[in-house]
């Protein structure tokens, strides 16, 4: 039976994903970086070779060779010089815009955040957490945690989170110490991303290997808030009520049932559901932002279902 050899490829969009063009046909490319402070400007990564376009992808030459190049490859947004590429051997740094590399001397990352306005840096890798103070000239290790990935509070810089194959981390004190999140994340809490919006509070957004969560409470919330059942069925009065734009509901299940959270508005219009699906017994409580919906100020109503049968509706107001 002959052999058949997958063509490899890499595409690039100019047009919002409409239409793409091919480039760099025929190599495997691991790692792609497009420069945040000039978009003619692309850095590509095959195994062992990085390659630069100036023409936004038109053509590439061969700038540097970095061995066993992993799927990391970065510029900083601050230094557009700073080059970084990860490989089986650990972070190389370019100062001159990719024309050479040199080893740091620790190990490869998984993710690199930077900070706005300041020269910091973190990695995250399997073998821990790193930090830079001097944009990526020397780091050192600040946690021993497998991470995949790593997040910064754009509020407060000091807040840190990481994610891991079993969970999320989050550091107070600049990564002196972190805490594991008690939150178990339905299905799997193998993270691969997380990201934190600016003014959002205690929110943290964090990508699964199964799916996609809004958390307002690493401590406790996500979809369910414990695992014992309440002693009856109950939906709470929100929180905060009235509300602008971000409230909470919280609700109890005594045993496992088919869950619909309905929002309607004073006129019996549906606005969304905010939960349908199973559930087993437990106490429960979600997150309704009104921003999301594009929600007037009015008078509102949350309604419990279970199993097809309503349970209980409550009522609650948006002042903007």
């Amino acid at each position: 039976m002959e052999t058949v050899t997958p063509i490899r490829s890499t595409k690039i969009s100019y047009d919002g994903g409409l239409t793409y063009t091919f480039i760099l046909q025929g190599l495997k490319i691991n790692a792609i970086e497009i420069d945040p402070s000039d978009n003619d400007i692309i850095y590509s990564g095959s195994e062992n070779n990085i390659y630069k376009s100036t023409d936004r992808g038109i053509s590439f030459s061969i700038i540097s060779n970095v061995n066993s190049l992993t799927n990391l490859l970065k510029v900083s947004p601050f230094n557009s010089s700073n080059v970084f590429a990860s490989s089986a051997s650990g972070i190389h740094i370019s100062t001159n815009g990719g024309a050479s590399f040199s080893s740091l001397g620790i190990p490869s990352f998984n993710q690199m955040h930077f900070i706005a306005n300041t020269p910091l840096i973190y990695g995250a890798g399997s073998n821990g957490v790193y930090r830079s103070s001097d944009n990526g000239l020397n780091w050192i290790r600040i946690s021993g945690i497998n991470s995949v990935c790593i997040e910064t509070d754009p509020d407060n810089n000091s807040i840190i989170y990481i994610g891991t194959n079993s969970g999320v981390y989050r550091s107070l004190n600049n990564g002196q110490t972190f805490n594991k999140s008690g939150i178990n994340f339905p299905n799997s809490n193998q993270i691969i991303g997380l990201v934190k919006d600016p003014d959002s509070g205690d929110t943290l957004i964090v990508c699964t290997k199964k799916g996609i969560y809004k958390v307002w409470d690493l401590l406790t919330s996500v979809a369910g808030l414990n695992n014992s059942a309440p002693e009856k069925y109950f939906l709470s009065k929100n929180f905060p009520n009235p509300f602008n734009p971000v409230t909470n509901i919280e609700f109890g299940l005594l045993k496992q049932g088919f869950v619909a959270l309905k929002i309607s508005d004073v006129l019996g219009n549906e606005v969304t559901t905010l939960v349908n699906e199973m559930k087993s017994a437990g106490s429960y409580r979600y997150q309704l932002s009104a921003a999301d919906y594009d929600m007037p100020s009015g008078i509102y109503f949350y309604s419990l279902y279970i199993d097809g049968s309503l349970t209980d509706t409550k009522r609650m107001m948006l002042l903007k």
